[in-house]
């Protein structure tokens, strides 16, 4: 094993135990985490698409301000299912236009007006989640499984990749992603969703199933737009703090992309029954 890979694992599973430690401790904890995360992933966002903009200082102002007052407001101030059910669905056409102008175009709105994408991007995410985390009971269960389905992803993308991958998936965004890699990514998130369906019982088979289907799409696709993102900007990682994984941006890409997604059909699925 190279001494990176090593590096990776170490740091991953600190992370992964830090994050599962928080999520399944409280509600409370779950969203100061996901607070936390948001604040992080702006911070990276804005060092990014800002770099050498004079007053740039102060679109980071606004946009970690707006951030948390959308947060106090719509999470805790003024909570409405229906208005959020309206947000929900805004930021997955937002999540699918981007997709689509990825998949047409090579390219993204992430780069246009940064401090509007900021919002677009992680904070209205952040707000379904939060909202999502204070009014349902089975938050830690359901999101459990969802992390482990996106890391396992990952994990199932990287060997596959290795192992199999000729054909590039992306090459003018990511030229290390493979169809290889793209297709053991939705098998293994498949396989890990029927065997949550028989562990998480709180959740039926056919929901874990559409959920891992959701998350390996969603997922993958956000990972290649957030490397259009940086590929724009001419840079290999959103940070340094996570050792061996880049910055929060670079880890939770696949996340911001699928929650949104995820909790929609989740919501639909309860307003059905």
């Amino acid at each position: 094993m190279d001494a990176n890979l090593r590096q990776r694992i170490i740091s991953g599973v600190i992370m992964a135990g830090l994050v599962l430690s928080l999520l399944l401790y409280s509600a409370g904890t779950a969203q100061a985490l996901f607070i936390i995360i948001m604040l992080a992933m702006l911070y990276e966002f804005s060092a990014i698409s800002l770099a050498g903009v004079s007053g740039a200082f102060s679109y980071v102002f606004w946009s970690i301000f707006g951030s948390l007052a959308m947060v106090l407001l719509l999470v805790y101030k003024y909570p409405d299912r229906q208005y959020m059910d309206l947000i929900s669905y805004l930021s997955v056409a937002y999540i699918s236009i981007n997709i689509l102008m990825l998949l047409v175009q090579k390219k993204t709105l992430l780069p246009l007006v940064p401090l509007i994408q900021s919002y677009l991007y992680i904070t209205i995410p952040s707000v379904i989640l939060l909202f999502w985390i204070r009014f349902n009971d089975d938050y830690g269960l359901t999101l459990l499984g969802v992390f482990f389905m996106i890391w396992g992803s990952d994990v199932f993308a990287y060997f596959a990749g290795r192992q199999f991958g000729k054909r590039k998936l992306f090459p003018a965004i990511s030229p290390k992603k493979t169809w290889a890699g793209f297709i053991g990514a939705g098998i293994g998130t498949l396989i890990l969703a029927a065997v949550f369906s028989q562990v998480l019982v709180h959740l039926p088979l056919i929901q874990w199933l559409i959920m891992g289907l959701l998350i390996w799409l969603f997922g993958s696709l956000g990972d290649l737009v957030e490397s259009s993102f940086k590929r724009h900007f001419n840079i290999k990682d959103s940070g340094t703090i996570l050792a061996g994984h880049g910055g929060f941006l670079d880890r939770l890409d696949s996340f911001i992309f699928a929650i949104p997604v995820v909790i929609l059909y989740l919501n639909l699925v309860s307003h059905a029954s």
